[in-house]
């Protein structure tokens, strides 16, 4: 049988790890991944030298696609079109809804059963302005919805007065707020940005916020940063008056 383990973390540094194998037949040759298919230069995927197809890959807009077998339908059926040829229509695609949309139209009568799976990079990217301050008018992947994200892709593609960026997990830990005169401890996020004044290190400001875009503008906040030294033993007692720190005595 195929097997495919995937792990979707979408507010990760890696949103999505897959794994996959193809055991079912081991003597089907076949070949790794590359790029195989002059019609689809921007895809990467390994080859089914038998049909043609795949089973897994990934293109080039960040669209990764995958397909198994389901249970008595093990091979190929010369009366139908082999599955392999579904994972490169979903990878013609520039995410993972229009590829689904598009597979939707195909009739599922022409192939045998087969489980299909698409995943696209949309939470890993980050839109904004090219020229713009304050936190406003930046779209996160991981917090816009596919219609929306796609609207604000198409208003804006011809003018290119917006970029693309990736986005970078913003950690989160708990904060205490004020809310009703009581003191509440709440999940935020956060950030430490440190500052320069003439070319040397200055301090830092640290911003939180309820949402992933942390600016003060933006309905964040600010914090007072303290930044310290310490020795290598926190406590004076555990010193040794003859230890010797950074080159010199205490």
């Amino acid at each position: 049988m195929c097997t495919v383990v995937f792990l979707r973390r979408p507010d990760h540094r890696w949103p999505l790890l897959l794994a996959a194998n193809r055991d079912e037949m081991a003597d089907r040759p076949w070949q790794k991944p590359g790029r195989y298919w002059p019609d689809r230069p921007e895809v990467t995927a390994g080859r089914d030298q038998l049909a043609g197809g795949s089973w897994l890959g990934v293109n080039d807009t960040g669209v990764a696609a995958g397909i198994l077998n389901r249970k008595d339908s093990l091979g190929p059926d010369p009366a139908l079109r082999s599955r392999g040829e579904l994972v490169l229509e979903a990878l013609d695609h520039a995410d993972a809804i229009q590829a689904a949309e598009a597979l939707a139209e195909l009739d599922p009568h022409s192939y045998r059963s087969f489980n299909l799976f698409v995943a696209d990079n949309r939470e890993k990217l980050v839109l904004k302005p090219a020229s713009s301050y304050g936190g406003h008018h930046v779209w996160l992947g991981i917090e816009t919805e596919q219609e929306r994200w796609e609207e604000i892709i198409a208003t804006h593609a011809d003018t290119a007065d917006f970029i693309v960026q990736e986005y970078v997990p913003v950690p989160e830990e708990m904060f205490p707020t004020i809310e009703d005169g009581h003191v509440q401890m709440r999940l935020k996020r956060f950030n430490i940005n440190p500052f320069g004044i003439g070319g040397r290190y200055a301090g830092s400001i640290t911003r939180i916020s309820d949402r992933a875009v942390i600016n003060v503008s933006a309905g964040g906040g600010l914090l007072p940063s303290v930044i310290g030294r310490h020795k290598r033993r926190l406590l004076a007692e555990d010193e040794d008056e003859s230890e010797v720190l950074d080159g010199q005595k205490p």
